[in-house]
């Protein structure tokens, strides 16, 4: 659905770029700077760019990911902006969408950033699977994402 207040439009649910490009068209692309919060900032990011979306405040700890490819947009590499997007973003999110809970806290454990990567009791969702474990890490490798804190771009 669609809310609007505050000087400012929410989109909920799976359909942002529709109603981002809604948004855009109604008040013509120059009149509207649009900022997105939450859920599909990551999934959908490289379409928001295009769409003239201004900022995001994504759901994940991949902001060093997320970061670059608008960087790379802006600065008008928008091949660079699509691999990261394609080659890094998207292979992380597709097990990150599944597990938001278990992963923000094991990723930011893991880059050094926080001590103890627990979830509070009770879990949203059971924990995932070893083979699910193994083949994220197999994606982390292979997108060059298992840097530390302050190696972080």
């Amino acid at each position: 659905g669609l809310r609007a207040g505050g000087g400012g439009v929410s989109a909920v649910g799976g359909r942002l770029l529709f109603v981002a490009g809604a948004v855009l068209v109604a008040g013509g692309l120059a009149a509207f700077t649009l900022s997105v919060i939450g859920v599909a900032g990551g999934k959908q990011l490289l379409h928001l760019v295009r769409m003239v979306v201004t900022s995001f405040m994504t759901g994940t700890e991949a902001l060093d990911l997320h970061a670059g490819a608008v960087t790379a947009y802006l600065a008008g590499e928008t091949e660079q902006a699509a691999k990261i997007y394609i080659e890094q973003i998207l292979p992380y999110l597709q097990f990150y969408l599944d597990y938001p809970e278990e992963l923000l806290k094991t990723m930011l454990h893991q880059r050094g950033i926080i001590d103890c990567p627990d979830v509070l009791a009770p879990p949203a969702a059971p924990p995932m699977s070893g083979v699910e474990r193994a083949e994220l890490e197999w994606v982390l490798e292979r997108i060059g994402w298992q840097k530390r804190w302050p190696d972080i771009p």
